[in-house]
């Protein structure tokens, strides 16, 4: 063991034989392939097993001198590790004649002039010493013999001889090497079926964990299990041996009536097509309850593509279901829910806009009154006026001044009036495509004569390409009319405009910039509202920019501002391309204002 080679035993007595009989033990370890080491301990430690072997002496010299001792010879075995003590004489007279062991001393006569020849050859961890030696007889018989004829055929027995023991150790080595590879293909095959067990525990332990059972079954009408996992027990009510050859019950009918055919359908259409199916249907159980299950699985087919049986899983998704029908109820609850909400949230808003209306309504009584109550009484003070001046002769030139008077307050009361009535005729009209450059040149030539006055300078920038857009032209030209008209009063003489035209996003974007004395921030919130004006004094209305904004909002376009004091005002327009929805069905809109 600790050397790791093959050992051979001094002489032993051989106890298995009816008679003790002389013989060499041949032990040689074995070790696995990672344990061929030169360190003692390690070997010692992966040491599988020993290699042991019988040589029989006698049996072993009677084979090898069969057929290559004619006379007779004597055959000495000496060990120089041992003190004589494995030193052996073995004689064969010939053909026929056994092996027999012969004293030590015999040889004292024959060892002058006797024929001999040595050879000492390797045995294990031993060195052998083989000593062929010529009997009397053998010599009697050849004396007339040449010595060399002798020599030579003494020299032929002693390499036979040490040929078969070498043949001997070649085999016994040969032998040694086939047991170590049977071990170690023991060793392997031990290792594959360990592994083989943990496999099938894992499974096993894996298909017992599923929530679900795992099947195997024939495509037949029952479609008969030839394989059920242990979950079948929990999901069905029946042991799996109850399934298996429907000992007790098939699988077909576990399968809710009502659900047979489709599912056969189902399934033999996937089967034809070789691909896997996913099933959910009703399932019954031993205790007569119903279960909703989920099946997925696929046809096992054999090399000539026959099918040989049907593989799947089967979970239990009864809760699912329950949970999916608890949440339908929910949502057909939250449905009607939102949908009363909506309703009265419809309800408020129909209340807001009325509140809105009667709001809007008073503001615009009370700008009416405040706008129309000043003129009516200037004129009612110049009637008046006009009374007392006829009873006074030369009042002629008052009397017209004061006629005049009145007839200013009457128009300023009729613009009032009109700018009221166009304000609340801010209703839906009439759309069609229309040019944007023609809508802005057009509106730009309309001021064109009030900006000479002023001494103002309007640059138009149009973009290339400007779309037709689906307009009331009438309704535009007047938004940026107002809004041309609103920079200049603002402004002071000599102020410089650009109108500008682009497709910014799917939609067209006007702006109309000056480089008047510009808003200030505290205005800016209120400058859309109807009658807010900072130039009453010289007959602004309030209302210019209102009606723009409306108009605007009708179009689905926003319209903004933005300003900076001593730089200027830019307003923004922005309208889509497209034009603006148009309502399922009309409600007065114009009666809003």
């Amino acid at each position: 063991i600790d050397t790791g080679k093959i050992a051979v035993s001094s002489r032993v007595s051989y106890l298995q034989q009816e008679s003790d009989s002389p013989a060499f033990l041949i032990v040689a370890p074995v070790l696995p392939a990672e344990g061929q080491t030169d360190d003692v301990e390690s070997r010692r430690q992966n040491l599988i097993g020993l290699v042991i072997g019988v040589l029989p002496i006698q049996d072993f010299l009677g084979r090898a001198l069969r057929y290559s001792a004619p006379r007779g010879v004597i055959v000495r075995i000496e060990d120089p590790r041992e003190k004589g003590a494995s030193s052996s004489c073995w004689q064969h007279e010939g053909p026929g004649a056994s092996v027999r062991e012969i004293a030590l001393s015999s040889l004292d006569n024959q060892r002058d002039g006797s024929l001999s020849r040595s050879r000492t050859i390797q045995m294990g961890d031993r060195q052998w010493r083989i000593t062929c030696i010529a009997t009397p007889s053998y010599q009697a018989a050849h004396r007339s013999i040449s010595r060399w004829i002798l020599l030579v055929l003494g020299l032929a027995m002693t390499g036979l001889v040490a040929n078969h023991f070498r043949k001997t150790r070649d085999y016994t080595q040969g032998l040694m090497e086939v047991n170590r590879r049977l071990v170690l293909e023991i060793g392997e095959r031990e290792r594959i079926a360990n592994s083989l067990k943990e496999s099938e525990r894992f499974l096993s332990s894996l298909l017992a964990d599923l929530p679900g059972m795992v099947y195997r079954c024939r495509n037949d009408p029952d479609w008969t299990a030839v394989f059920i996992s242990d979950g079948c027990t929990s999901l069905t009510g029946y042991p799996p041996s109850a399934l298996i050859d429907n000992r007790e019950v098939s699988f077909m009918a576990l399968i809710h009536p009502d659900d047979r055919v489709a599912l056969w359908g189902e399934v033999q259409a996937a089967l034809a097509q070789r691909t896997e199916f996913e099933l959910m249907y009703r399932m019954r159980t031993a205790a007569g309850g119903e279960k909703w299950v989920w099946e997925r699985g696929h046809g096992v087919f054999s090399a000539d593509g026959g099918l040989l049986f049907i593989e799947g899983f089967i979970a239990d998704i009864t809760e699912q279901k329950r949970a999916e029908k608890e949440l339908a109820l929910y949502h057909e609850d939250l449905e009607a829910r939102v949908a009363e909400r909506t309703q009265k949230l419809e309800e408020s808003r129909a209340r807001l806009r009325r509140s809105e209306r009667l709001a809007s309504i008073g503001t615009l009584a009370a700008g009416i009154a405040h706008e129309i109550n000043n003129p009516v009484g200037t004129m009612l003070l110049a009637a008046e006026n006009v009374l007392e001046l006829r009873k006074r002769p030369g009042s002629e030139g008052v009397v017209d001044d004061c006629l005049k008077g009145i007839m200013s307050e009457a128009r300023r009361c009729g613009a009032v009036i009109q700018s009221v009535l166009q304000f609340a005729r801010q209703e839906r009209t009439a759309k069609c495509p229309t040019p944007v450059e023609a809508i802005i040149r057009k509106s730009v030539e309309m001021v064109a004569s009030y900006a000479q006055e002023q001494e103002a300078i309007i640059d138009i920038d149009l973009a290339a390409g400007l779309p037709e857009i689906k307009v009331n032209r009438l309704q535009l030209e007047q938004v940026f009319v107002n809004l041309l008209r609103n920079a200049m009063e603002s402004g002071r003489k000599g102020m410089r405009l650009t109108v500008r035209a682009e497709v910014v996003d799917e939609r067209l974007r006007v702006t109309v910039r000056d480089n008047g004395p510009g808003i200030p921030e505290e205005t800016l919130p209120r400058i859309f509202d109807p009658f807010f004006t900072t130039r009453r004094e010289r007959g602004g209305t309030g209302l210019g920019l209102s009606i723009a904004h409306g108009i605007i909002a009708e179009h689905g376009g926003q319209i903004s501002v933005e300003s900076e004091l001593g730089v200027g005002t830019t307003f923004t327009v922005d309208l889509p391309l497209s034009g603006p929805e148009e309502p399922e069905a009309s409600h007065g809109q114009g009666a809003d204002h």
